[in-house]
């Protein structure tokens, strides 16, 4: 695809998770640039290991390792973080906030 635009946002607040979901290599569902990068899973998978054993140096080395390489490579280009700003008139009322930061209009009624 000459162009394909993604809103892909994780739904838990850890690098390492946005990370092994968009750029590891044949793992990631959500990796629809292709990437391929033995470096890039090296310090994903580090990372990943790192956050469950609880080692805080490594996790910050090796997330600093794949967001700088990302950057380097640039398989994705960021180009804005979409924000969720709700407005609604006063007979509205069921709004839901949802950590994945999408709308879920079947709690919303109408007075």
């Amino acid at each position: 695809m000459p162009l394909f635009t993604n809103v892909f946002s994780g739904w838990l607040d850890y690098p390492e998770y946005f990370f092994y979901w968009c750029y590891h290599s044949g793992k990631s569902i959500f990796n629809t640039m292709d990437y391929q990068s033995p470096a890039m899973d090296a310090f994903i998978d580090g990372a990943r290991a790192a956050a469950a054993s609880g080692d805080q140096d490594t996790y910050d080395k090796d997330v600093k390792g794949f967001v700088d390489l990302a950057f380097t490579d640039m398989p994705r280009i960021p180009l804005y973080q979409p924000f969720v700003n709700v407005a609604m008139q006063k007979n509205i009322s069921g709004y839901q906030y949802w950590f994945h930061r999408r709308l879920d209009y079947r709690t919303f009624e109408k007075a």
